[in-house]
């Protein structure tokens, strides 16, 4: 019986131990609440009124506080939850396409492009023109290769991006065409919630604008109210570029001037047609190359002609000095001799016959 008194009597003090560590625990979290919220020094303002100043922390809030969550939804100020739109009246979609033409009437196609860019609503934001003709040397000639290429970025309005992409195709041969689809719906409705919830922020710190009772409060909230007003127009810009992209595609179109159209599959090719083949593209390669040279040798001729004017001149000028000076023929003899002399050896002396001794 006494151990079992001992052990009622200590459970019992355990209970009184733990009831006494809540009530404890409890009072000091309630003490530092009303101390952090209630607790506040108060202030005097221009007046000498004492007031009690506000946390406009927790009023205005923080930056983090109004953003979307993952589900697409925002808090205000308050904490309160902003709905964001849960399905949209439809889907917000980008389409993008790179596509390649091939043409053998450039000029007629370019105008016949710019023409449809024109009746299907589109516009275009770039253009670049190019020719890659590089032969200088003579005008009026025959062009040997297709050098014209045009480049275009265009708008088309979404509703009639398929029909434009297959009306731009008929007019020469497509060579390449890549499509994109980007869906940006869960973009841009986190965008209108975070739109909402920023202008709920600006109607309260307008009213807590109009409410401020110190320079103090006013700079504050005004501070404030200048950075959710950016955001504000940075986020509606964003929606306005969506719209935008939403409402036009891009198209890149690079219009490709060729002689002819190649032929998707080749046939197999025999080593006769081979050897014909080389045979002709010599021939081809010749011809081209003595077009070319005597057309090169025209346009140098007046050149020719004057170096063979000077060089007479030369010629005639040299032959009257010598005839006053013949002592410079001489002169010029001894100096080849005396260099065939350094270069090959001094020359033999012939023996004397008898004869020439007698």
């Amino acid at each position: 019986m006494n151990k079992m008194n001992h052990k009622r009597s200590v459970s019992l003090w355990i209970a009184v131990i733990l009831l006494l560590t809540s009530v404890l625990a409890s009072g000091i979290l309630s003490g530092c609440s009303s101390k952090n919220g209630d607790m506040r020094p108060a202030e005097q303002d221009s007046d000498g009124k004492t007031y009690q100043k506000e946390d406009y922390n927790s009023n205005v809030g923080s930056d983090t506080a109004s953003k979307p969550d993952g589900e697409g939804n925002s808090q205000d100020q308050a904490g309160n939850i902003v709905q964001a739109p849960a399905v949209l009246s439809e889907e917000k979609l980008v389409y993008t396409c790179d596509m390649t033409v091939e043409t053998t009437e450039y000029q007629k196609t370019a105008s016949a492009l710019k023409a449809k860019i024109k009746e299907f609503g589109g516009i275009i934001e770039a253009e670049t023109e190019t020719d890659s003709d590089t032969t200088w040397y003579y005008s009026n000639h025959t062009r040997y290769g297709a050098t014209m290429r045009l480049i275009l970025t265009i708008r088309i309005p979404s509703e009639r991006y398929s029909e434009f992409l297959e009306s731009a195709g008929s007019l020469g041969k497509v060579r390449q065409k890549a499509q994109h689809v980007q869906n940006i719906s869960r973009r841009y409705s986190d965008t209108e919630a975070r739109i909402k919830a920023l202008e709920t922020e600006e109607e309260r710190l307008l009213e807590m604008l109009k409410k401020a009772q110190s320079v103090e409060e006013m700079l504050y909230v005004e501070e404030r109210l200048t950075d959710v007003e950016y955001e504000l127009s940075t986020q509606r810009s964003a929606l306005s570029g969506m719209d935008l992209d939403v409402a036009y595609s891009t198209i890149n179109i690079t219009l490709t001037e060729v002689l002819e159209y190649t032929e998707e599959e080749r046939p197999g090719v025999t080593f006769i047609q081979r050897v014909g083949n080389a045979f002709s593209d010599t021939w081809d390669f010749f011809k081209d190359f003595s077009e070319g040279f005597v057309i090169v040798l025209i346009y140098l001729i007046p050149f020719m002609i004057l170096a063979a004017i000077v060089l007479a001149f030369i010629f005639i000028v040299r032959k009257a000095k010598d005839k006053k000076h013949p002592e410079r023929v001489e002169a010029r003899k001894a100096r080849k001799e005396a260099r065939q002399i350094r270069k090959y050896g001094k020359p033999a002396i012939p023996e004397k016959t008898e004869q020439s001794k007698e």
